[in-house]
């Protein structure tokens, strides 16, 4: 008990006692008594209980103004976040400084925070830590008891909400600031949702055990969706009908959102959780990276496995701050916010909902927010587009690793704690992908051979037509090693619905054999040159949409019909649509063609349908 409570409680004592003694005091008492219930004696009983009373009432006085002190500050954060305005402001500074500036911020000054008090010290310590004295005993544990002090205040549940509602969700302020009210007056109770708690899990799927033809919405940052996860939502795929998965771009050079999540490094070493994190902040990006994309080849297996229909988006500039889980049939949503810059399961507060009318507003707010395409993409989730995804991805956070000044070559030393940290066998396969990019930037640089370096803008579109390079007739070849030639070539996979275009070759040297849509390059051609007019000759429509999707430098024995047995080939990807009765097939080349499922190519190519090179192709892609 502290001091000044007990002085208080000293004083009220002691008064009672000579109040009870002055009303039963009499004249049996004698001069005591007769003089106690005098003017003179009640003047001095009162004396002594203002003795005791006022000095401990004056320090009692500082925790009264420090309670309306921290009430007004949080007024005036909760008006920020709903003006949109940052929580980071001169008044906020200035305020949070008297409060706890000028002390030492231990493990018991902690331990002692009201509500009130830590939702104030949550909401400023992420801006100006570096101004406190914190003490070498405040560690993880200790800002988790702080952060779940802050979520039993209202006023920082408002806040947290606010913001993050306001990130992506509900861009219009003031109906940001109405469903936020909403939610905190309609939730149905308040989730456990401290480290290493299964609460939230156990609830979730405890409804959706009960579900039928459910569609279940997720946003995530990186890794809702994991193996184990996998697991778990296959025991009730009976159940689900479709799965819309939110996770992070794992682009960090096209997309922005992925990165600004780096602002949690900017925090006290007390709310970094070190078992998640990488200490070297440049490679915990990669970490990252690495964590989307395992979960993206996780709802990939997810959709094989079970034949549920997953949709997978990815949120391009921001993630929204909001974890949500949301059963659409079973009226039952999960939301938890995560809207201030520390690792965010440390701090977060999780409610739930059974309300119908707050879960249709909030599933038409999902819903508005995918047709904005600045904030939000949707992935197509076969393994042609992942693949694609998975080379992109790794190819902007080489680059974005290099342009830091860090040697890509130092993930060797670390992919222990890859492994640690990830727990999924992918890591290796990762990492070996960075370090064969490393060592071809810089093979390239030592040799002087530039064309082989990764570059930004994709190497299709180069010009076929240096020194290095010559033309047999039309058909472009490039010098390589100690042979002769190699021919330069290009083919596209046509996608729809996980099936690949496939046509049966009439000419020799693979008559009777399935293809892909390919040719030579021709000189004076780029790639995308040479298969946009490939794919005007053998279907006789124009390629109105295609994305590069991957190089290979040396395909080696696949011979064609002008004699080469090694190419190069520059591969290609269209969702285009294409109207069978439209097609213009070429009567030279093309016997036949086909929509292939991709879970039939790898018994087909037992059969050995497929030409050489497609095969390779296939097979480089992941699809065989």
């Amino acid at each position: 008990m502290k001091p000044v409570v007990k002085k208080l409680l000293g004083g009220l004592i002691f008064g009672f006692v000579v109040i009870v003694l002055q009303h039963f005091a009499g004249e049996s008492w004698g001069v005591v008594g007769r003089f106690n219930n005098s003017p003179i004696g009640r003047a001095l009983t009162t004396i002594a209980i203002s003795g005791l009373f006022i000095p401990a009432a004056k320090e009692l006085l500082p925790y009264i103004q420090r309670g309306t002190f921290l009430a007004r500050l949080l007024k005036v954060l909760e008006e920020l976040a709903r003006e949109r305005r940052s929580l980071e402001s001169a008044e906020h500074q200035q305020r949070f400084l008297r409060l706890y500036g000028n002390r030492q911020i231990d493990r018991s000054f902690i331990e002692e925070m009201k509500p009130e008090d830590a939702a104030c010290f949550v909401l400023g310590l992420q801006f100006y830590y570096s101004k406190l004295k914190i003490a070498p005993d405040v560690g993880t544990s200790e800002f988790v008891l702080c952060a779940e002090r802050a979520a039993q205040n209202e006023t920082y549940r408002i806040i947290l909400l606010e913001l993050a509602l306001g990130t992506t969700l509900i861009p219009e302020a003031v109906e940001a600031s109405k469903f936020t009210r909403t939610l905190l007056a309609k939730h149905s109770g308040m989730l456990d949702v401290r480290l290493r708690s299964e609460d939230e899990d156990e609830k979730f799927f405890g409804r959706l055990s009960g579900a039928s033809k459910e569609r279940l919405t997720v946003f995530s940052t990186t890794s809702q969706i994991s193996s184990a996860s996998i697991g778990v939502l296959s025991q009730f795929s009976s159940r689900i009908e479709r799965l819309d998965l939110y996770l992070v771009s794992p682009l960090v050079r096209t997309d922005e959102a992925l990165g600004l999540l780096s602002e949690e490094y900017d925090v006290p070493a007390c709310a970094i959780p070190q078992v998640q994190f990488l200490e070297n902040r440049t490679f915990d990006i990669v970490r990252r990276v690495f964590r989307v994309l395992m979960a993206i080849e996780a709802a990939l297996q997810l959709k094989q496995q079970t034949g549920i229909d997953v949709r997978l988006f990815v949120f391009r500039r921001r993630y929204p701050n909001l974890k949500v889980r949301l059963l659409k049939e079973r009226n039952y949503m999960q939301v938890l916010p995560g809207s201030l810059r520390y690792a965010n399961n440390l701090y977060r507060f999780g409610l739930e909902f059974t309300d119908k009318e707050v879960i249709e507003r909030m599933d038409r707010a999902v819903q508005e927010m995918q047709s904005n395409q600045r904030l939000i993409t949707q992935v197509l989730l076969d393994r042609v587009h992942v693949e694609k995804l998975k080379a992109d991805a790794l190819r902007e956070v080489y680059w974005y690793v290099v342009g830091r000044g860090e040697d890509v070559g130092a993930l060797e030393s670390l992919i222990h704690q890859f492994g640690l940290v990830l727990k999924n066998p992918s890591t290796r396969q990762y990492v070996d992908s960075l370090l064969v990019l490393d060592r071809a930037a810089k093979a390239a640089v030592e040799n002087h051979d530039f064309i082989a370096v990764p570059k930004e803008a994709p190497t299709p579109n180069m010009i076929h037509n240096s020194d290095s390079k010559m033309a047999v007739g039309s058909i472009v070849v490039k010098k390589y090693g100690g042979r002769s030639v190699k021919h330069l070539s290009v083919g596209v996979l046509f996608v729809a619905d996980s099936r690949v275009l496939m046509i049966r070759k009439k000419q020799k040297p693979y008559e009777g054999k399935w293809s892909l849509i390919a040719g030579h390059v021709e000189e004076g051609e780029t790639a995308r040159q040479a298969i946009e007019r490939e794919v005007l000759e053998e279907l006789g429509v124009p390629l109105l949409e295609a994305e590069f999707l991957r190089r290979f430098p040396i395909v080696d024995g696949d011979i064609c019909r002008h004699g080469a047995d090694c190419h190069e080939w520059y591969v290609f990807v269209s969702s285009q649509v294409l109207r069978m009765e439209s097609l213009k097939l070429s009567s030279d080349e093309i016997s036949e063609l086909e929509w292939m499922p991709f879970g039939n190519l790898a018994s087909l190519d037992a059969d050995g349908v497929f030409t050489f090179a497609t095969r390779f192709l296939l097979k480089g892609l992941g699809l065989l």
